[in-house]
């Protein structure tokens, strides 16, 4: 839960299902629009958020959101409820709705062990994992050549832990237009991501298609029908 008391002592609670932790270069890959503030650094500091256009209003209706704190509350029962304070530094115009990435809160990801160290101690239902992403400044490069690098810096000690129950630890590299347009491959990505199917794409480009047909059809009986007033 996330919590903004106005200087008036007014009171503003929500339950946010989609803030997510993110590192400091997310911004860098990702280009969002900024509707204000500045998102240099913005998630360097373990003291800053970002919050999308919609999300700010929520909280601070027309008052300018940067600078503003938030208190955030983690953790299960009251008696092991944890508090953090965060302060706006950047609002992003809102993320379009057919966008593969979606939030409207962003944490600090460095952040996110001390904000949830007590579910993660004690509870081992605590299951998670994270995506990560890999700006690739050149297409023409290898990517079975980069997947293998990333793999040789994995630790033994990782592969062994996960070879004692059969599994084996691989890391491959997936465009993200693979899964945006694969809504079984991001089924086994958690169906954390915004996906279409593939589709619906190509039906609604043969509808456009088919109506572009038409009015050219119609274009051209009507003006057959006016050709003998013309002439």
């Amino acid at each position: 839960a996330i919590t903004y008391i106005n200087p008036q002592g007014e009171q503003k609670t929500f339950n946010e299902t989609n803030a997510k932790y993110a590192d400091s270069n997310f911004l860098k890959i990702f280009e969002f629009p900024v509707y204000k503030g500045s998102v240099e650094n913005s998630l360097s500091d373990n003291t800053s958020l970002v919050m999308t256009k919609a999300t700010a209003e929520k909280y601070f209706g027309h008052d300018d959101p940067i600078g503003k704190v938030l208190e955030l509350t983690t953790g299960g029962t009251e008696s092991r409820k944890s508090k953090f304070s965060y302060q706006v530094a950047a609002v992003l115009e809102n993320i379009p709705v057919n966008s593969t990435l979606q939030f409207d809160i962003l944490l600090p990801f460095r952040n996110f062990e001390e904000n949830y160290k007590q579910d993660l101690s004690s509870q081992w239902g605590w299951m998670f994992s994270f995506h990560n992403f890999i700006l690739i400044k050149n297409d023409s490069d290898d990517l079975s050549a980069i997947e293998r690098k990333i793999n040789r810096v994995v630790p033994d000690e990782f592969h062994r832990h996960w070879a004692t129950f059969g599994w084996k630890a691989q890391y491959e590299l997936l465009p993200i237009s693979k899964f945006h347009f694969d809504p079984d491959e991001n089924k086994h990505l958690g169906n954390r991501m915004q996906v279409t199917n593939r589709s619906f794409v190509h039906i609604i480009g043969l509808i456009g298609l088919a109506i572009l047909v038409i009015a050219i059809v119609n274009y051209i009986n009507l003006t057959t029908a006016k050709a003998l007033r013309r002439a």
